[in-house]
């Protein structure tokens, strides 16, 4: 039996290649897996995703007029507009069969939730092996590359929770065992990332990045630089940065815990929005009374006062439903998956040398890679049955895969109450019904 055991006193040996960490197989497997559930979720939302479903929707309910997102409507019908075109040229027709619709939406749901189990598996797999390995002298350099591998699997696990968002609310027991599973995990990355808060890894960190001060930090056990924390961690640059990469995974994690709950989405912060909103457009009214009413198109309170006041409501309203839509959600995974892969790119062609030579591990993880592709290949044959398909014609009976939706509202910042005078496109209050969002469609976060 092998020693296992640290000592920070003494002068650690020569870094050597972990293939279980920094193998060339082991990040293929995991950048792979996570890429693979990133391509799932950009063809779901750009093919399949219907902003027009209210995400909280059930069978046996009826509830108030949905608000689609205003900004996944405008994007995925300009998306879709030349598919549809082709569809309509080739097969003579423009809506799916709803069989085939539900069939479709289903099939992609179960890819999601395979891609989704996969994550948490790797997630977990990666942190508890390094946790584990910290008494045993893990190397510093280690169990920083540990961390950004398991970066992959956290965020990638919080966009499937969004896009999964209808599914998980059907299914409220499955619902919390993978909030369970992601607020573990969660907690795992956030305990690692603290460990790395302060200024002793400014070293470590200098040495991964090319700028050698201090090789003796790299290979040094990563549990002698742990448990240190700053005197000021106002003035600590490195703990700041683990602060706001807790403070990302934190804001991330209870976002998604409240989009997948109605009573918060829609009960609580649904309302809040609404109520300030209401306020919003009550204080705009009254400038707009003081401003613009009988007044010269030009005056100055309208231009000074309260044309720069309205635009700011409309910007906080853009902003606020940019925020909230599926497609910031899918641009926020791609930026932040490139990064990861920067960073990750970045360590090992420094630390080259480090790879180590293939192993039986690493074969067995490439391998694996086709694991993800077989689950797919068994939802998208045509002979599968769905268990779960029973009961969602009515929750997907929604205009079908590039179906236009000519008759609804496609933005608040619409405008079409009736023929607007160009001298004075701002002179009548009752033209802001749309612009303002005066209807009563509920709202969600």
């Amino acid at each position: 039996m092998s020693h296992c055991g640290y000592d920070c006193s003494a002068e650690p040996p020569a870094l050597s290649p972990d293939g279980d960490i920094t193998g060339i197989g082991i990040v293929t497997n995991y950048i792979g897996t996570a890429s693979i559930a990133l391509l799932v979720i950009i063809i779901y939302y750009l093919g399949v995703f219907q902003p027009s479903h209210d995400p909280f929707e059930k069978d046996d309910q009826i509830d108030d007029p949905f608000r689609p997102n205003p900004v996944d409507e405008v994007f995925l019908r300009a998306v879709r507009w030349a598919p549809r075109r082709i569809l309509k040229r080739t097969f003579k027709s423009r809506r799916m069969s709803p069989y085939a619709s539900i069939r479709l939406q289903q099939t992609f749901i179960n890819c999601l939730l395979a891609m989704s189990d996969l994550q948490i598996v790797t997630g977990f797999s990666i942190l508890i092996s390094g946790f584990a390995q910290l008494r045993c002298g893990l190397a510093a350099y280690h169990w920083l590359f540990i961390i950004k591998l398991a970066w992959f699997s956290s965020l990638t696990q919080l966009s499937c929770l969004t896009v999964l968002r209808s599914h998980l609310y059907r299914f409220s027991t499955e619902r919390l065992l993978r909030l369970l599973a992601m607020g573990g995990l969660a907690t795992f990355l956030v305990v690692g990332l603290l460990s790395t808060g302060n200024s002793e890894w400014d070293d470590i960190y200098q040495v991964v990045y090319g700028l050698p001060d201090n090789a003796w930090g790299l290979n040094s056990p990563a549990i002698c630089h742990i448990w240190v924390f700053p005197e000021s961690p106002a003035r600590d640059i490195t703990f700041l940065s683990a602060l706001v990469s807790v403070i990302l995974i934190g804001v991330a994690f209870f976002s998604r815990v409240i989009k997948l709950h109605k009573a918060l989405s829609v009960g609580v912060f649904g309302r809040a929005r609404k109520w300030l909103s209401i306020r919003a457009r009550r204080i705009l009214r009254i400038v707009f009374d003081w401003a613009c009413k009988e007044r010269h198109p030009h005056s100055l309170r309208r231009s000074i006062c309260y044309r720069p006041l309205l635009a700011v409501f409309l910007t906080a309203c853009l902003v606020r439903d940019a925020w909230s839509s599926v497609l910031f959600e899918v641009i926020w995974l791609l930026v932040a998956f490139g990064w990861g892969i920067v960073r990750i790119l970045w360590d090992l062609s420094q630390e080259g040398s480090l790879v180590g030579h293939w192993t039986f591990g690493q074969v067995v993880a490439v391998v694996l890679l086709a694991a993800p592709f077989i689950t797919m290949m068994q939802y998208f044959n045509k002979d599968t049955i769905y268990s779960r398909t029973a009961g969602l014609e009515n929750v997907f009976s929604r205009p079908a895969l590039y179906e236009p939706q000519a008759t609804r509202t496609l933005t608040p910042l619409s405008m079409d109450q009736g023929p607007i005078d160009p001298e004075s496109p701002d002179g009548d209050w009752d033209s802001y019904t749309d612009t303002l969002a005066t209807s009563s469609h509920k709202p969600t976060i």
